[in-house]
Parts: C-alpha cells; sequence; structure tokens
C-alpha cells in the first residue's frame, strides 16, 4: 500500500530528501527541542521546516561569531608579531626613550628662551605655553613604542 501524505505533514522520506539530513538527525533535533516530534513516522511540515531553519540560522550565527572572533585574534597575533620584528630590527624607540628625550628637548628649549633677548612678558607666554606640555600624555597616545625616523620602510 502506498502511504498517503496528510495534510499538513511531510513522510521521512519526503523530508529527508528536502534536508539532506537521515531520520537520525532529524530525530535528535526533535529531541533537542528544534523541530517536533514526529507522529507515526509524519512530521508536522510547516513546524519542522521552520525549526530547521531556526536551527542553521542559529548555527550559522554562532559559527560567524566565533569566525569573526578567530580573524580578530589572528589580526592581534599578526600586528604583535610585526611589532616584535620591528623590535628585532631596531626599527622602534622605546616611549620611555622617546619621554626622556622629549623632556630633554624641552629643558634645552626652556634654557633658550630664558637665555633669549625677548621681553620678560614674552618669555613668560612662551614658557608657560612650554610648561603646559604633557610629554607623557603625547607619547601615550602613540601606543608602547615610536617608530624610528630613520627606519626603512619595508
Amino acid at each position: 500500500m502506498i502511504p498517503v501524505d496528510k495534510p499538513n505533514t511531510i513522510s521521512n522520506d519526503k523530508l529527508s530528501a528536502i534536508t539532506g539530513l537521515t531520520y537520525r538527525r532529524h530525530k535528535q533535533l526533535a529531541d533537542a527541542g528544534f523541530v517536533p516530534k514526529p507522529d507515526r513516522g509524519r512530521w508536522p511540515t510547516l513546524e519542522t521546516l521552520r525549526g530547521l531553519f531556526d536551527y542553521y540560522r542559529r548555527d550559522y550565527e554562532s559559527k560567524r561569531g566565533l569566525h569573526v572572533e578567530k580573524l580578530r585574534s589572528e589580526k592581534l597575533r599578526a600586528d604583535l608579531l610585526e611589532l616584535e620584528l620591528e623590535e628585532e630590527q631596531n626599527r622602534l624607540i622605546p616611549m620611555d626613550f622617546a619621554i626622556d628625550c622629549l623632556a630633554d628637548l624641552i629643558i634645552g628649549i626652556t634654557q633658550k628662551i630664558k637665555g633669549s633677548s625677548l621681553s620678560e612678558l614674552e618669555k613668560a607666554e612662551i614658557l608657560k605655553d612650554v610648561r603646559s606640555l604633557n610629554v607623557r600624555a603625547i607619547v601615550k597616545k602613540r601606543g608602547k613604542n615610536f617608530r624610528r625616523p630613520d627606519a626603512e620602510d619595508t
């Protein structure tokens, strides 16, 4: 006897032909609550297909999120390796060294201004601006290291 489709249900064979999944996999998804359970080997068509689409959408979004995180992690790793290579090639200047150099430069500029022939009022205005420089904040914006100006770009 040929099985007759009940309205709004689909047989195991037709469902497997549509989804490419085995009866066992459909049953696992039903047991996990993603699709309704079959009744005597027949699946509620609309609810089953909707459940399968929802399952695969969530599965895709989950894998996509993992993929994005993996790409972010790989980029971070590559950036760190690039910094390590630049450090090994002596193409970076450590931040503390840069701060010390800039501080020495500011001291030199301050001394030049104080010894200049400018009026005391002009000196005071310029020195006020020089003192307002926050060397550490300026350098920290750049990160841990500066690229050496004489380092060749490769």
